[in-house]
C-alpha cells in the first residue's frame, strides 16, 4: 500500500512539473536552483530555445526565422528601451524602436528620448545624432577618418594609380605625396571634370582635359586658363623661348626709317605688329607681343644710336667750320688793319 501511494505521489509531481504548459502556473519557478527564485523564472545554468522566444505583451505570429522577438510595452516612457545592457549598475545602453515610431535606435549612456545615438528610420535612412534623418546618411557633428589614405567617395573600386598610390576617380583623400614633405596632400578627383559653385551659380570649372575656367563654365581646348573678368596681380611672369636680342646681331638688317614710314602709311601699323582687327578677333598674346615690342624698342635704339652718330659727325663738322670762320674773321681783321696802316702813309 505504501508503494502504491509513493508511486502516485511521484506521478502527480511529474505531472505538475512537466505539464505546466497545460495550466496557468502561479508563483515563481526555479530551474537548477534550490533557493527561492527572485523572478518568475530563474534558471541556473545554460538555457536553450529551439524555436522563437517572445518577450513582451504582443508577438507577431508570422515567424521571421527562429530567434527572439521583443515587443515594447505600450506604457513604457521615452526613456526606456526594448533591450537594455547595464554595466555595474551605472551605465546603460539599449536598442529598440522609439516610442510610437518606426525609427529603430541604438544608444549608449542615453535614452530613446535623446538624439544621441544611431537611428534607422522605416525607409532605411540612417541618422547619427539625428533621430529623424531626411538623407540616406545624416550626421550631426564631424566626420573623421583615422588614418592617412582612407578614402571618401563613390565607387571607390574604380580608381587610378598615382604616385604609387591608388586614388578613386570619384573620391577624395588626404595622403602623403612625394612632392611635399610638409604634410599630407589633399587629393580630389572627378573623372569627367569639376565645377565649383557659390550662390547657386558655377564659378570655376576644370574640364576633362585639365583646362581651367574662372567665370567660364565650359573652358575649351584653346586655353589652359580662361578668365571672364579682370585679373589683378602684383607681378606677372611669362616665360619665353626666344627674345628680340637678334636685332643687335651684325647680320640683322635694320629697315630704314623711309621703309617704316612707307609701311605705316599703307598698312596703318608698325611692321611686325599685328593690326587692331587681328587683336580684336584673336586676342593678345602677352609674351609674343612683349617680344615684338622689345624688338621695336631695340630697333628704335639702333635708330637713335645712328642718329647720335650722325649728329656727332655733324657737330664735328660744325665745330671745324666755326673754327675756320673764326680764323677767317681774324685774318680779315688783320687785312683791314694793314690797309689802314698803308692808307695812313
Amino acid at each position: 500500500m505504501k508503494k502504491i501511494c509513493l508511486t502516485y505521489c511521484l506521478m502527480l509531481a511529474g505531472s505538475l512539473m512537466f505539464n505546466v504548459n497545460a495550466q496557468t502556473w502561479q508563483g515563481p519557478v526555479g530551474i537548477g536552483t534550490n533557493s527561492s527564485p527572485d523572478f518568475s523564472l530563474n534558471v541556473l545554468g545554460k538555457s536553450r530555445y529551439d524555436g522563437t522566444a517572445f518577450f513582451g505583451e504582443w508577438y507577431d505570429p508570422v515567424i521571421y526565422g527562429k530567434g527572439i522577438q521583443i515587443t515594447r510595452h505600450t506604457d513604457q516612457g521615452d526613456n526606456l528601451f526594448h533591450l537594455s545592457f547595464i554595466r555595474s549598475g551605472t551605465k546603460i545602453a539599449g536598442l529598440g524602436f522609439l516610442r510610437n515610431s518606426n525609427v529603430f535606435a541604438i544608444q549608449n549612456d542615453a535614452d530613446n528620448s535623446s538624439p544621441r545615438g544611431i537611428f534607422l528610420d522605416g525607409v532605411g535612412r540612417v541618422g547619427i545624432g539625428v533621430a529623424n534623418p531626411d538623407q540616406q546618411l545624416l550626421v550631426a557633428g564631424n566626420i573623421g577618418m583615422t588614418d592617412l589614405g582612407n578614402k571618401m567617395g563613390v565607387a571607390l573600386h574604380d580608381y587610378m594609380m598615382y604616385d604609387n598610390k591608388n586614388q578613386p576617380h570619384y573620391g577624395m583623400q588626404w595622403i602623403l605625396d612625394s612632392w611635399s614633405t610638409q604634410g599630407p596632400t589633399y587629393w580630389l578627383s572627378g573623372f569627367g571634370g569639376m565645377k565649383f559653385f557659390t550662390g547657386g551659380t558655377p564659378r570655376m570649372a576644370i574640364s576633362y582635359t585639365g583646362n581651367v575656367g574662372i567665370g567660364v563654365i565650359s573652358p575649351n581646348n584653346n586655353y589652359k586658363l580662361a578668365v571672364e573678368g579682370t585679373i589683378g596681380a602684383r607681378r606677372v611672369k611669362v616665360t619665353q623661348e626666344t627674345w628680340a636680342d637678334f636685332v643687335f646681331d651684325s647680320a640683322y638688317v635694320l629697315p630704314s626709317l623711309k621703309e617704316v614710314e612707307q609701311h605705316t602709311r599703307t598698312k596703318g601699323h608698325l611692321p611686325g605688329i599685328p593690326p587692331a582687327s587681328e587683336i580684336a578677333q584673336q586676342g593678345l598674346d602677352l609674351g609674343d607681343m612683349q617680344q615684338r615690342q622689345m624688338q621695336k624698342i631695340e630697333e628704335l635704339t639702333l635708330y637713335l644710336i645712328d642718329q647720335q652718330k650722325k649728329m656727332e659727325t655733324q657737330q664735328t663738322k660744325i665745330t671745324a667750320q666755326d673754327e675756320l670762320i673764326i680764323r677767317l674773321q681774324q685774318q680779315l681783321k688783320d687785312q683791314e688793319s694793314r690797309l689802314r696802316v698803308l692808307e695812313g702813309k
